[in-house]
């Protein structure tokens, strides 16, 4: 094959590759499907910075620099100000996995140059870096800038292995402003230096003195920066190593007086399957590959010491990217050793059959790993909830300041102040540490009863978000009732609270002297349903309890599920003896009614999307036929 048509190939499939995954990207946006808090984020910082707001977060308060040191934004932010709009990021996220595999090409070229059927090997291992599952996972998850490391981890191992020292130092730098912690895969690249010199007797400190330098400045620079901006004054992630000890200083020491836990805590299941799936697209060739796995030393024991250790999380979206380029360097030189007959447990595997096998396992692993079948899931037709949201935001004025719901969020992130209602129900930022406030009462109020049931599913099984459950209901009613809020728009469970509207709380009623049309007396656990009334396509169902409730309890109405209390006033809040009305679309002839406590969780589809997967419910009591 002439390096022409190894070119044409290239640029076709790059082109493929980005079109493909930009088309999703758009109708997954269309739909509201960045839904993964990532985008938003990073849109509002970049949207405020081009605005003259250097990296202002109002998500995050007050600087994203208070969460992560990542000076890239800067950079990529006049390309941003081009076409201000959460889908520019995604964007360049997309150019930069595709035209990496051009990186990729040059390396198997130098690695492969002299071996037999050396052309062949270099656009083979480029096509297989843009049908890599993880590589579009990435392309398809939230915008984040941990995807920049790969170009920039390709471009240092490049210039590594051609000596192209000027060029190598300044991919390190490059790397470095990605994030904090890619200091950590700078220092794998020490280790590798040290490694080849001293096997070759020659002087290390150009390639590995000047980058360990650089990475210890620069990590030591973001450290300060962090805590600096960060209103609790620390490094809210040291969270994750909690077992380990509370300090930087505590987690060293830990690691190293307890060896024999740490040595566990990496052997842990989950670690070694998700280190399975992640070689097995390249065919488990990254095994061979040798001194160059040096580079993913330390990034890969970050994520191995984490509390719960290495997740399918990690594969599905864009925490592996320090990890993807330096399997496929591996996977390169291990086939081209491969080539060579040294790696013996690859000499039963017939070396012409070996293309066949990377390109079967590629396809495979995009199938059962990567997106596969469920990227579809971006080109379903929009429901009758999402057109609500969309009509919901288009009702907000560009200048206004909201509280957004989770589909929302990215929608409304072009603009200086937006606050996420997950942070606002619970009354604490992230992690717990300190309280989330808000500077100014906000102008609207997205709400959406799906967010409640994600809140009801999932946050009493998590560690911080649990104690903040019980609360949530009351301060979003103190809230609405300080800023007499109204509803002005209302449909298929979305309501749209505007500031001075008045009218009270959307979807629940709470009182004692409510008409009932259709009474009834039928019991649910300490949940007792008192009959129903219809009008004009909705229907209002009324409850009460019996006696004071801990848990908060859904209700699913011909299939249906939807908070008892749209978590603005759930069960646990109730009054004795008040009369609780909760509306509801009618969905029209046989109404068959239960009332249940669920827990869930939440799942990626194939095109990058989140959902809750709620798990079997719990009934209060038999379900109950309410209009035959």
């Amino acid at each position: 094959m002439t390096a022409k048509r190894e070119k044409t190939i290239l640029a076709v499939g790059i082109a493929v590759f980005v079109v493909a995954s930009f088309v999703v990207a758009v109708f997954k946006y269309q739909r509201l499907g960045y839904n993964g808090f990532d985008l938003a984020i990073y849109n509002q910082t970049f949207w405020n910075t081009i605005h003259g707001r250097l990296f202002a977060d109002s998500m995050n308060p007050p600087s994203y620099l208070g969460d992560h040191a990542e000076w890239l934004i800067a950079a990529l932010a006049p390309l941003y100000a081009l076409v201000p709009h959460p889908l520019t990021l995604v964007f360049l996220k997309i150019v930069a996995l595709g035209l990496s595999a051009i990186i990729v090409w040059k390396i198997s070229v130098v690695i492969f140059a002299g071996s037999k059927n050396e052309r062949r090997w270099p656009i083979l291992f480029a096509v297989l870096w843009l049908i890599n599952p993880f590589v579009w996972n990435q392309a398809l998850f939230e915008f984040h800038l941990l995807s920049f490391s790969i170009p920039a981890i390709l471009g240092a191992a490049y210039f590594y292995i051609v000596k192209k020292y000027p060029s190598f130092i300044a991919s390190i730098v490059i790397l470095l402003l990605v994030r904090e912690d890619m200091a950590l895969v700078v220092m794998g690249f020490v280790a590798l230096a040290l490694y080849d010199r001293f096997r070759e007797h020659r002087n290390a400190l150009r390639w590995a003195l000047v980058p360990a330098v650089l990475a210890v400045i620069v990590f030591l620079i973001d450290q300060r920066v962090i805590t600096h901006f960060n209103p609790d004054g620390a490094y809210k992630y040291l969270v994750y190593y909690q077992w380990l000890g509370n300090t930087p200083g505590e987690i060293i020491k830990g690691i190293f007086f307890h060896p024999l836990a740490v040595l566990g805590h990496i052997l842990k299941p989950n670690n070694l399957e998700v280190a399975l799936a992640l070689i097995l697209p390249f065919f488990f060739l990254p095994l061979a590959g040798g001194r160059y796995l040096f580079i993913m030393l330390f990034i890969g024991v970050e994520y191995l010491l984490t509390a719960s250790g290495a997740t399918g999380t990690i594969l599905k979206t864009q925490y592996d990217a320090p990890l993807l380029p330096v399997l496929m360097l591996g996977a390169v030189y291990g086939c081209q050793r491969a080539m060579e007959g040294k790696i013996k447990w690859l000499r039963p595997v017939p070396l012409p059959i070996l293309p066949l096998a990377l390109a079967i396992a590629g396809v495979f692993c995009w199938f059962t790993l990567g997106p596969g079948i469920g990227i579809a899931a971006a080109f379903r037709p929009i429901d009758a909830r999402t057109r609500a949201l969309r009509a919901a935001v288009a009702l907000i004025p560009k200048k206004a300041t909201a509280i957004s719901s989770i589909d929302t969020q990215t929608s409304l992130s072009s603009r200086q102040y937006v606050w996420p209602i997950n942070y606002v129900w619970l009354g604490k930022k992230q992690f717990g540490v300190s309280a989330y406030t808000l500077p100014s009462l906000p102008d609207y109020i997205v709400l959406d009863q799906n967010d409640f049931l994600y809140f009801q599913a999932t946050f009493p099984g998590i560690d911080w978000t649990a104690p903040l459950v019980s609360g949530g209901g009351g301060r979003m009613r103190q809230l609405i009732a300080a800023g007499n809020y109204g509803t002005i728009f209302s449909d298929n469970g979305v309501a749209l609270l505007k500031r001075g509207a008045g009218g009270g709380v959307p979807f629940v009623l709470a009182g004692t002297d409510q008409a009932i049309e259709k009474t009834a007396n039928i019991d649910f656990g300490p949940i007792k349903y008192l009959g129903r009334s219809e009008a004009d396509g909705k229907i209002q169902l009324f409850f009460s309890a019996e006696k004071k409730i801990s848990t908060d309890p859904v209700i699913e109405l011909n299939g249906i599920v939807m908070p008892l209390g749209n978590g603005i006033y759930p069960a646990s809040d109730w009054k004795d003896g008040e009369t609780v009305t909760i509306s509801a679309p009618d969905p029209g002839g046989k109404l068959t009614l239960g009332v249940e406590g669920i827990t869930g969780g939440l799942e990626l589809r194939g095109d990058g999307s989140l959902f809750l997967k709620i798990d079997k419910p719990i009934p209060l009591g038999a379900p109950a036929v309410i209009r035959p």
